[in-house]
């Protein structure tokens, strides 16, 4: 295994010591919310699936709370549906059948049949099966006019800035945290816009950019290769940029210590 001796290791980094990341990054989100999502809070689970995170969160914000958890393929949303119910979290719960975009109506959807995780506006991983059907797309800000969002996970296979900005009402006046999945340059492509475009949408809220490693995310390290899929946005007002550093570098530690650990 390879030493690490930075002290707020990367992709790069971390993969070098043998840590998997696509076995982490859904802990890292689970470890966010365990600091941020309180009872009470309002929470939005934008690629819901099946409810690995909708049915935490909704455990979280009960009892007074709410999970809106937005998943287009219905028979997902039924199955997460199931699974609130038997961990009596339904209550807790919104779901909403539809997929988030900046504009309102209908668009063919490939929905992947091989693993349903990759279903996108866009996306058809090589070598899996998958479908085209027609789904509905909605505004948050039409879907949630009358709420506040403290919490936002956002994984919508490259969909992640059109679903903002069709929420940039909602994220300026609740000023929530997002943590988000962003495939960079290969989402820009397929949803027509800039590395520019990207970095301005959340300048223009005065929401800071960090990496999923504790690191701030600026246009200087948007071809990095080093910055892995997820990203994390949120205003000081919300969060210590320290302490979101403190918490992260302490849990990417974690999985180094029991990577370097393992024979």
């Amino acid at each position: 295994m390879t030493d690490i001796v930075d002290p707020l290791p990367g992709k790069l980094a971390l993969e070098a010591a043998g840590v998997d990341l696509g076995e982490h990054y859904e802990d890292l989100i689970d470890m966010l919310a365990d600091h941020l999502v309180t009872p009470g809070a309002i929470a939005i689970d934008g690629g819901a699936n099946g409810g690995r995170h909708t049915i935490a969160l909704a455990r979280r914000v009960r009892p007074a709370g709410c999970v809106h958890a937005f998943e287009p393929l219905t028979d997902l949303v039924e199955a997460n549906r199931g699974w609130a119910r038997i961990d009596g979290v339904e209550d807790f719960v919104r779901y909403h059948a539809v997929g988030l975009s900046d504009t309102t109506g209908e668009a063919a959807f490939l929905r992947n049949i091989t693993s349903s995780a990759f279903s996108s506006l866009h996306f058809a991983p090589v070598g899996m099966q998958t479908e085209t059907i027609t789904i509905p797309l909605r505004r948050l800000d039409d879907m949630l006019a009358d709420t506040r969002a403290d919490f936002i996970k956002m994984d919508v296979e490259g969909a992640e800035l059109s679903a903002f900005r069709g929420g940039a009402a909602l994220i300026a006046r609740s000023a929530p945290f997002i943590v988000f999945e962003n495939a960079l340059e290969w989402a820009g492509t397929c949803f027509g816009y800039t590395r520019h475009d990207f970095f301005a949408f959340f300048a223009g809220l005065g929401f800071e950019l960090f990496d999923a490693f504790g690191r701030r995310f600026t246009l200087a390290e948007w071809d990095s290769p080093d910055v892995g899929w997820y990203f994390c946005a949120f205003p000081a007002t919300r969060l210590s940029p320290d302490l979101y550093r403190q918490w992260v570098a302490g849990f990417w530690r974690e999985r180094l210590t029991a990577a370097t650990r393992s024979p």
